[in-house]
């Protein structure tokens, strides 16, 4: 009982905080190919680069860039902190700054403690052309499992478009999966899986989904006796069905500095 109290507490003040953050005023693209851990790492200081570009038969969906450059901070044991600034570039268009964005992970569990390591994800984003686009709440649960030398995270997200140009009402459901074999820190293979579902209570039809699917390697460098560590992850995914893109190729890095 004092586990599921605990657990409790945390998911009550996670949701006060992600109120409060949401009190100050973002937008999902293809920059957001990222599977989240729900496990934190207290005092560490992460600046991060994430770039994706889309590869399709169709102009209007070929060639689309997004890059994101961030800073965030272990803030306590159970919540980490991320600031972003985004860029984008359409089909036949120039790179342009896109938004802001700001993104909470609230970690609910200890390691070991239930059979799965929960956490929550928390992001608004604040788009930069608000004449054409719509700023974005993103809020969902994080699940890790390991089966033996595999690691799985599920991130269950659910969107809120916000402002007056809504290209979709009511509340959507998407999907981040990765399942990763720990081979060695350096060198980790795996598998990952994005989906858009639609709005809940209306999901569209399977091929007007979007799904993408495809192998990604991570591994985590020591910096010799530079502090801090290098993590990276990158990969090619493949689009699934008609509506979504016929493939995105996705880099992430990440530099991380104890304080």
């Amino acid at each position: 009982m004092k586990r599921i109290r605990l657990l409790r507490n945390r998911i009550l003040i996670a949701s006060t905080l992600t109120i409060a953050a949401y009190a100050t005023p973002v937008r999902a693209d293809i920059g957001e190919l990222k599977v989240y851990s729900p496990l934190i790492e207290t005092g560490v200081l992460e600046f991060e680069y994430r770039g994706a570009r889309s590869f399709d038969s169709d102009p209007a969906k070929n060639d689309a860039e997004a890059q994101k450059f961030s800073v965030g901070y272990g803030v306590t044991p159970w919540w980490f902190f991320e600031a972003y600034g985004a860029w984008a570039k359409d089909p036949g268009g120039t790179t342009h700054f896109d938004g802001t964005e700001w993104e909470s992970v609230f970690q609910l569990t200890e390691p070991g403690e239930f059979w799965a390591n929960f956490g929550l994800l928390a992001e608004y984003e604040r788009v930069q052309n608000r004449r054409t686009d719509s700023d974005e709440i993103n809020i969902g649960p994080l699940i890790e499992h390991d089966f033996g030398p595999v690691t799985t995270d599920l991130n269950l997200m659910f969107t809120r478009q916000i402002g007056p140009n809504i290209s979709e009402r009511g509340i959507g459901f998407d999907y981040r999966l990765q399942a990763r074999w720990r081979l060695m820190p350096q060198f980790q293979p795996g598998i990952e899986a994005y989906g858009d579902l639609g709005p809940i209570g209306a999901l569209n039809p399977i091929r007007e989904q979007q799904h993408l699917l495809g192998p990604v390697i991570q591994g985590r460098f020591t910096l010799g006796s530079l502090a801090g560590n290098l993590q990276y992850n990158v990969g090619y995914l493949f689009g699934l069905t008609r509506e979504s893109l016929g493939g995105a190729l996705k880099f992430i890095l990440e530099y991380e500095l104890p304080l």
